[in-house]
């Protein structure tokens, strides 16, 4: 709340949020411009999309269109398939992470596993809400996909530890022996 207060532009970003939930209405002109380009640019996909590269809402109708919007522009450029594919791989990602947790001998390694699948994935769930109006702008990239040299490090990084605790994990799941080890104690 007190950031909210000390940031109005925040402020009139939720209220812009709450009143297109509650009404549907739309302040395409100011606070509500970014939404409304974006689901223009989901919208003018259509199945097949217009071809990479050949999206129009990119060029100075949606602003910040390779960060906080870049589902938008590829909703628009590859349409419905590409982003069904897009989600087939970010769910892929986060299975073979789910894997990864359920795996992890090691209690340490099993949170470290499940907090970074967790980052991950509402990274992915808080940028895809916002681009389809689901919850207010906020500014989070879209891991693995969205420009930024931080927010791709930090992911590079997380799925590099991801990596090494899979490494590390003996062939059979740590659940599996967890599980015998209770019954024979």
């Amino acid at each position: 709340v007190l950031m909210i207060e000390k940031h109005p532009y925040q402020m009139q970003r939720v209220a812009t949020f709450v009143r297109f939930v509650f009404t549907g209405t739309l302040d395409q002109r100011g606070s509500g411009w970014q939404l409304d380009q974006s689901l223009i640019a989901i919208g003018s996909g259509g199945w097949f999309g217009r071809g990479l590269g050949g999206g129009l809402q990119k060029y100075l109708f949606l602003p910040e269109a390779h960060t906080d919007f870049i589902f938008s522009i590829l909703a628009e450029e590859l349409g419905f398939i590409g982003t069904s594919a897009l989600f087939v791989l970010l769910a892929l990602l986060l299975w073979r992470c789910m894997r990864v947790v359920a795996r992890a001998a090691d209690p340490f390694h099993f949170l470290l596993a499940g907090g970074l699948t967790l980052q991950i994935g509402l990274y992915a769930l808080a940028n895809l809400a916002v681009a389809t109006g689901l919850a207010p702008t906020t500014g989070l990239p879209l891991p693995f996909v969205s420009y930024g040299g931080t927010a791709l490090l930090v992911n590079l990084a997380a799925a590099g530890l991801l990596y090494r605790i899979s490494a590390t994990n003996e062939s059979r799941e740590a659940l599996v022996r967890q599980r015998w080890a209770r019954e024979g104690a």
